[in-house]
């Protein structure tokens, strides 16, 4: 039972970084097409970056953390048909859980 907390804290935690790093890299990817930057500008987003992967590296790394290479991960169902949930959490990557994806 104390294993599964903490797994579930560690996921929580890990996901909440990938969401801040995803977040910054759109952000980024935003002012390079519509605004005009200088290279210093540039050097600051790419530092912000890199401390966010560096924090993420961090905490996969932390001892606390379990290591999730030993986890298997099972689809709870696979099926032919769009699943909008699976849409939704892959950002449209992944349309459903199928034999092809399995």
């Amino acid at each position: 039972m104390q294993d599964e907390k903490l797994l579930e804290v560690s996921l929580e935690a890990v996901s909440s970084r990938v969401q801040e790093l995803k977040e910054s890299i759109q952000a980024f990817l935003v002012k390079l097409e519509h605004e005009q930057m200088n290279w210093p500008s540039v050097l600051d987003n790419y530092a912000l970056l890199s401390g966010q992967v560096n924090t993420l590296t961090k905490l996969l790394k932390n001892e606390k953390t379990p290591s999730l290479r030993n986890l298997v991960l099972l689809p709870l169902l696979v099926q032919q048909e769009v699943d909008p949930d699976i849409q939704k959490s892959t950002d449209g990557r992944v349309q459903a859980f199928n034999h092809e994806v399995v």
